[in-house]
């Protein structure tokens, strides 16, 4: 029964988009709608999966726990239409097999950061919502009764808890301090997580500084800005609405610069962006200096730059010194450039975000849209599989990561004001030391667009989106929380509808396997395998959770190599502290 229909599958493949069901909805006992809680498209009435199908609009695949796929069926039979996993008349309907919505194991949410021309209407409400909803909220233990908005210029400005630029007797210099794009990754990260305390779903848009925020193009082409009343506020002058409550404006009152508390509004809040000119076409004499209360004339040290002369390259561009050459430097390259495009933008946006006065900066709300897309350059950076892609990606890899940086007290010294101690402010006081090296740090959040989205290597940010990745295989990683004992993870591969070749995963302890990896493991009390081959559609392996930070995941398949066939490593996947203690993590092998 289960072989007998997928011949089709390859056709339908090509034809149609898959859609993966993992669940239920059922009235009186018989399905009424599919559902998967991490589609977009979910849940979908039975009905409408009938017209998806039969117009071949979309393809619905089913799982059915432990390992089977089946594609969905529309069979008629007399007046009657059902939806089956067998092409025949059979009445056996495999979805009756699946499970009920409400009772679906807890999954890991896959949010992503959008490009900011992408939110919809409704999605632009709600971050300003969230935005604004933490201006009205008391940050729990602060002695200054500082509000959750207030709080990042707090965290900003506070002299020993910034990480910007290396100092060298007492002076700035423009040149990014090491830690410089991983503490300003905890801090979009810590933003986040206070929005996401308003409204879970909600993350940190970018803006993509290769274009005009006043009409940058969106996924379809079409321009749309960002800088209006009911999103982002004023391009030029007071900000104004959405984020007059952010500062006090002219309605005066009590002041942070009068009072020098960090729980009082600034006076005011202001940008001062060129006219008719996006970062690529502008120079900087086209900048307006004017209402720089720190500066009054341009500072010294920049020159003019020629206006044919774009401020900001494409994205591969930024990055384009971070690959090649050596390794141990490549961070510093990467950092050099990725620090220099990003100061532009500062003083592109100008009034309280531009970058010579960066205490103020955090007052804007648009600073995070700034950082959100250098967090995705770094990350697009770290993802890049330029390497064998039989290697774990060495820039996922703390101990290299940072080259020769690897050493200066920036990134050995605690990051702060997130690791408690003296430097630290509530809510953090009693938190442990959060390092540069720590995973949550290294670990590259998951954006919709990659600077190399097509030479992504095998990474958490690949698996949980469901990336192609660089042989031509996609392997979707599904996390459930809380399904197996404390103490311990599950791992599953299951092989996908379509596929019928060999394929395994191997989990090695490094800790345990005596064999040097890349490669086969040998045999050692650190090694399972699970296989997937025909009718045999996948398998489980429990593993103690303490083991996770020493070991590595190896994918293998069978491949056609001129006239023989063979199995071959083709990725290894490390980080696996990202699971949490009792999770599953299912490895859904769904094309090759």
């Amino acid at each position: 029964m289960y072989g007998g229909y997928l011949i089709a599958a390859p056709a339908l493949l090509v034809a149609m988009s898959l859609r993966f069901v993992v669940a239920v909805t059922r009235a009186s006992g018989i399905p009424t709608a599919l559902v998967n809680p991490k589609a977009a498209w979910s849940p979908r009435l039975v009905r409408d999966v009938i017209d998806d199908i039969s117009s071949k609009r979309h393809q619905y695949v089913v799982f059915v726990p432990p390992f089977r796929f089946g594609l969905v069926n529309v069979v008629r039979s007399g007046t009657s239409t059902f939806l089956r996993t067998t092409p025949d008349a059979d009445r056996s309907n495999n979805l009756a097999l699946l499970p009920e919505a409400t009772g679906i194991p807890r999954e890991y949410p896959v949010r992503v950061r959008k490009n900011a021309a992408d939110l919809t209407q409704e999605e632009r409400v709600r971050f300003v919502a969230a935005v604004l909803e933490l201006r009205n909220k008391v940050v729990d233990g602060d002695p200054d009764g500082v509000n959750w908005w207030f709080k990042w210029d707090q965290v900003h400005s506070r002299s020993g808890t910034h990480t910007h630029s290396v100092t060298v007797n007492n002076i700035s210099q423009d040149q990014a301090a090491p830690a410089f794009l991983a503490w300003h990754r905890v801090v979009v990260n810590e933003f986040e997580k206070a929005l996401q305390a308003i409204d879970p779903d909600i993350t940190v848009p970018y803006w993509d500084w290769t274009t005009d925020p006043r009409r940058t193009p969106d996924r379809s082409g079409r321009l749309v800005d960002l800088m209006t009343a009911d999103f982002m506020g004023a391009a030029r002058g007071e900000v104004g609405p959405p984020f007059t409550s952010l500062y006090a404006s002219a309605g005066g009152g009590v002041t942070r610069e009068a009072t020098g508390s960090p729980a009082a509004p600034p006076a005011t809040l202001r940008r001062l962006m060129p006219v008719g000119k996006g970062p690529r076409e502008v120079a900087t004499d086209d900048l307006d200096w004017s209402d720089q209360p720190a500066w009054g004339v341009r500072p010294a040290g920049m020159s003019p730059v020629d206006s044919g002369n774009p401020w900001i390259p494409d994205d591969r561009g930024v990055l384009w010194d971070g690959f090649g050459g050596d390794r141990s430097d490549a961070y510093r390259r990467l950092l050099d450039d990725l620090y220099l495009a990003h100061s532009w933008c500062h003083r592109f946006v100008g009034g309280d975000i531009a970058l010579d006065d960066f205490s103020r900066a955090f007052r804007d709300p648009f600073v995070f849209l700034i950082h959100s897309n250098v967090d995705r350059l770094y990350a697009s950076w770290q993802l890049r599989q330029q390497d064998d892609r039989r290697d774990w990606a060495w820039r996922l890899d703390s101990t290299k990561l940072y080259g020769t940086e690897d050493t200066h007290h920036d990134l050995k010294n605690p990051l702060n004001p997130w690791s408690g101690g003296s430097q630290s402010v509530a809510p953090w006081t009693a938190s442990p030391p959060l390092m540069a090296k720590d995973p949550s740090v290294v670990r590259p959040p998951l954006y919709d667009k990659y600077a190399y989205d097509d030479e992504l290597t095998c990474s958490w940010s690949a698996l949980l989106m469901g990336k192609r990745l660089p042989n031509g295989d996609r392997v979707e990683a599904t996390i459930q929380y809380d399904v197996v004992p404390a103490g311990s993870v599950d791992i599953q591969l299951v092989l996908g509808p379509a596929l019928r070749w060999w394929k395994s995963v191997t989990i090695a302890d490094l800790a345990n396997t005596p064999t040097t990896l890349p490669g086969f493991p040998g045999s050692g009390t650190g090694v399972r395998v699970i296989e997937a081959e025909d009718d045999n559609r996948g398998g489980t392996v429990r593993v103690a959770t303490a083991s996770l930070p020493t070991t590595r995941l190896l994918l293998s398949k069978q491949v056609r190599s001129w006239f023989w066939i063979k199995r071959e490593l083709q990725y290894q996947l490390g980080d696996l502290e990202f699971l949490p203690d009792g999770s599953r993590l299912v490895l859904s092998w769904v094309a090759d």
